[in-house]
């Protein structure tokens, strides 16, 4: 018991530890479970041990093969794609078909471009001009004057004195008193006309109101309207009577209906046909359906235990095979790798492969220089040819251009 006082808001000191938290309830399975579920588990360990260690071998074998053969393979092809084709081929379009070309294309301009342009420009054009100034352009005039003189003064003598006048005389002295006679005809058959109209009108609204509105009238007022009058009458009282006979008939059928079907019928659904439902539901569920729930739940819990197992034990056959594997060839080929092969190689690479790079960067040098060379004789020549040709003013030799020194095409450089 704390005697002491304790300042407020100050929480009382523990006296005893926190008791534990209660475990999780465990539950019993009987001795049925554990008679089926061993069984169940060793058949599909068996079944499943195979099928893990073919899948894991299967595995790590694409790995490995990918790793060692594929990957490798790949890029030894690649290398050797850009030395064998690569390489070549841009030597080729920079150093013989880039020049080629331009000496191809300077050719064709030369030989069929450059001298029909000469001529156009120097002979054509000139000669087109001085047509145009000196012939075609006076003859144009001419004729442009001699169509005014024909043709204008025809056209308008002719219509002066073959269409003005003769219609001017046409509408003075024939058409306009026909308008006028014409006018004063329809002025007189219309006032006719309109007489008669009014007089026809005043006959017909006459006849129609003394022999068709007052008959129609009379028939209405002392046939037809007490012949409706007495067939409403009779409707209403007949509708009145049918309808109370419709609400009786269907009060019988709805007694008749509840007392001798309805009340039967679910007397029948309540204590019949509901218990019988729920015993045959509840024995398909107690004696089919939790059975074979519960058998696919061991089952998939077996599968999942023994994939397990059998992933340790594939692991272990693994690790025995890759440390035989490993003793038995990977030991041999390491050391035959360090001590033989790689001294090989190192002298291919120091003594057989970079000489022959030097030589062959001194060959492709020494073909670009003759190239240049050929390309700026090709030059002078034409030059000279095309001054010769059309006469032109000697112009300046435009500078050489430098030769260009490339690196070596297959040397790698030297650490």
């Amino acid at each position: 018991m704390d005697l002491d006082k304790r300042p407020p808001g100050t929480p009382a000191p523990a006296t005893a530890a926190a008791p534990p938290p209660a475990p999780a309830p465990v539950r019993q399975e009987g001795c049925l479970t554990a008679f089926v579920r061993i069984p169940v588990r060793i058949v599909v360990l068996v079944l499943v041990l195979p099928v893990r260690v073919v899948w894991d071998l299967v595995r790590t074998g694409g790995g490995l093969l990918r790793r060692t053969v594929l990957i490798p393979l790949g890029r030894a092809l690649a290398r050797l794609g850009r030395t064998l084709v690569v390489i070549p081929a841009g030597w080729l379009y920079a150093a013989v078909l880039t020049p080629l070309g331009h000496g191809l294309k300077r050719l064709g301009r030369a030989v069929f471009v450059t001298p029909w342009a000469a001529l156009g420009r120097h002979v054509a054009v000139p000669l087109a001009r001085w047509l145009h100034r000196t012939l075609l352009t006076p003859l144009g005039h001419g004729l442009r004057a001699l169509a005014e003189l024909l043709f204008v003064s025809l056209w308008v003598a002719l219509w002066r004195h073959g269409v003005a006048a003769p219609g001017r005389w046409v509408h003075q002295w024939l058409l306009t008193p026909l308008g006028r006679g014409l006018r004063w005809l329809g002025r007189v058959l219309g006032a006719g006309g309109a007489a008669a109209g009014r007089a026809l009108w005043t006959a017909l609204r006459f006849l129609v109101a003394r022999l068709v509105v007052v008959p129609l009238v009379a028939l209405w007022t002392w046939v037809l309207e007490p012949a409706g009058r007495a067939a409403g009458w009779l409707a209403r009282h007949l509708g009145s009577v049918l309808a109370a006979a419709a609400r009786g008939l269907w009060t019988a059928l709805k007694w008749t209906g509840r007392t001798l079907v309805a009340v039967p019928a679910g007397w029948l659904y309540g204590a019949v046909l509901t218990p019988l439902g729920r015993a045959v539901a509840w024995s398909v569920r107690t004696l089919l359906v939790r059975p074979v729930l519960w058998l696919a739940r061991e089952v998939g819990a077996a599968l999942g235990l023994c994939w397990q197992v059998a992933g340790y034990v594939s692991r272990a056959l693994g690790r025995a095979a890759k440390w035989l594997a490993w003793n038995a060839l990977g030991r041999p080929l390491a050391w035959t790798y360090r001590t033989v092969m790689t001294p090989v190689g190192h002298w291919l690479r120091d003594d057989v492969w970079r000489p022959a790079g030097r030589a062959a960067a001194e060959a492709g040098r020494s073909a670009r220089e003759a190239l240049s060379a050929a390309r700026t004789a090709f030059r002078d020549t034409r030059r000279d040819l095309w001054r010769g040709l059309v006469g032109s003013p000697q112009r300046p030799p435009a500078p050489a251009r430098p030769t260009e020194v490339s690196a070596p095409l297959l040397e790698k450089p030297r650490p």
